[in-house]
């Protein structure tokens, strides 16, 4: 880092001069790292408030008036923007807080450690001498994936022929409409729902999309040749590199035309399925239709319980405190009564509290047993997605036993509902290390491994019917929690 400050400094600079000016910097730097908002700090404000708050330009800049950001938008957006344009602000506190950080020091001293940021997270990210022999190949990859996306897309998916995209899609769309089904019948049968809630619940449902189509045009090599065609490779590795994130982090065009797709993709090599609220879509990746989240002519218990509990997860989403406040195309507009939320924040308050009493977890750190502190407010959605969804691909499976037998498989003395369950079990279990553990409860929005397992699993009446949980018993406590 002080080699880079070097960079920003005047080369006439006094050596005194010089130390007081690295010092502002890296103080400011600092500071800046101090008041950076977690992403759980802004899913949690959004689960309060149901949505970013909404500001317009002019309003913006009134309130945070530390940046020109009419200037600001014109240079990233490379277009004129209007005082009335909409902005949604994620973290407002922040903003405040980095108005009061800004104001202590010079914008000279502000520009160079923006610039010292960024350059250095460039430079770890292009080269990272922390990293051993085993390592560098995962990170190579991910530069390039990152740096060539489309291009790696398409090698990706090439290895598979479109007629087996073709197959496995159908095969994905009736599982889809099998699992919105049944969740149409629990939704109709929950209690504390009103009607008019519950009417709209169901329109929503209905008009809910799934995207897991590939993208026809990678098998197109004409198609993805031009999309890589700007690059302009020479030979200095360094200079190669920041002109491709140059033209990654730029968005041209025009900003004013710029319309929601009617499908929103996502590249087919990513591991994550998710549910994207403004556009009311399940999206659902190649990667994840394949193994071992996706296995191809299998018993349907198998289908169900790995890729079946996937989808109704997201599908749940629509649903929970985030979902509640858009409507069926997207749009900002809370549906839900006060009433109907209110009952569906006990719900959701029976599973925190039943988690906070039931999983205390300890990990060595340091050579010493530490105890994890979770917090079950921030994981309240994903534990709802959790648990429901478990049940819902459940009573899925079981419905698609009405019209036919499932297989068994040979040499386990085991029943296929218990099958189901520790199919279920693998899709949420790992095996990480105390340091990994940490961090992940630290950053990650769902209940971590084994507690996810164990906290879906006990508030399931079919799981303890399955494995004859005695009443009472740690898998079977006499009070379940249920949204869903």
């Amino acid at each position: 880092m002080k080699k880079l400050l070097q960079m920003f400094l005047p080369a006439t600079m006094s050596s005194d001069a010089a130390k007081k000016e690295s010092d502002s910097i890296i103080n400011f730097s600092l500071m800046l790292s101090k008041i950076y908002p977690r992403a759980k700090d802004i899913a949690y404000r959004l689960q309060q408030d149901g949505a970013y708050m909404t500001s317009d330009l002019s309003k913006l800049q009134q309130v945070y008036d530390f940046v020109n950001w009419k200037s600001l938008f014109e240079d990233i957006f490379e277009t004129n923007v209007t005082i009335n344009d909409p902005i949604y602000v994620m973290a407002p506190t922040y903003m405040s807080r980095l108005r009061h950080v800004i104001s202590h020091f010079q914008p000279r001293i502000v520009h160079n450690a923006l610039l010292l940021v960024y350059a250095t997270d460039v430079l770890h990210e292009i080269v990272n001498t922390t990293l051993n022999e085993k390592e560098r190949p995962r990170f190579c990859m991910g530069v390039t994936v990152k740096a060539l996306s489309q291009a790696v897309s398409a090698l990706y998916v090439t290895q598979y022929s479109k007629e087996y995209l073709k197959h496995l899609s159908y095969q994905i769309e009736n599982m889809f409409s099998v699992l919105k089904r049944t969740l149409e019948s629990r939704i109709k049968g929950t209690t504390w729902m009103d009607e008019s809630t519950k009417a709209y619940a169901l329109g929503k449902l209905a008009t809910l999309k799934g995207q897991f189509n590939t993208w026809p045009q990678l098998w197109n090599d004409s198609f993805v040749n031009q999309l890589i065609s700007e690059l302009d490779v020479g030979n200095n590795f360094f200079k190669n590199v920041i002109s491709r994130y140059r033209q990654l982090r730029s968005i041209p065009g025009d900003f004013h035309k710029i319309t929601p797709p009617e499908k929103k993709w996502a590249y087919p090599f990513m591991v994550n399925a998710f549910y994207e609220v403004t556009m009311n879509s399940v999206v659902m990746p190649f990667a994840v239709l394949n193994q071992p989240y996706f296995l191809n002519e299998v018993p349907k218990f198998i289908a169900f319980g790995t890729m079946g509990l996937i989808f109704s997860h997201e599908i749940l989403h629509a649903f929970d405190l985030t979902g509640v406040e858009y409507n069926e195309n997207g749009t900002k507009h809370s549906w839900m009564t006060t009433e109907s939320k209110l009952r569906l924040e006990a719900r959701l308050e029976c599973i925190a509290k039943q988690y906070a009493s039931t999983f205390i977890h300890q990990v060595e750190f340091l050579g010493d047993q530490v105890n994890v502190e979770f917090d079950w407010n921030i994981t309240r959605n994903e534990n709802m997605a959790d648990v429901s969804g478990l049940q819902v691909a459940y009573d899925a499976w079981q419905s698609l036993l009405q019209t036919s037998r499932d297989q068994k498989l040979p040499g386990l003395h085991l029943s296929t509902s218990q099958l189901f369950f520790l199919y279920a079990g693998q899709v949420y279990c790992s095996d990480v290390s105390p340091e990994d553990y940490i961090v992940s409860v630290e950053k990650d929005f769902h209940t971590p491994a084994p507690q996810r397992v164990n906290g879906v699993m006990m508030n399931s009446q079919a799981f303890s019917a399955a494995f004859n949980c005695p009443v009472g018993s740690k898998m079977n406590p006499k009070k379940k929690c249920t949204v869903f």
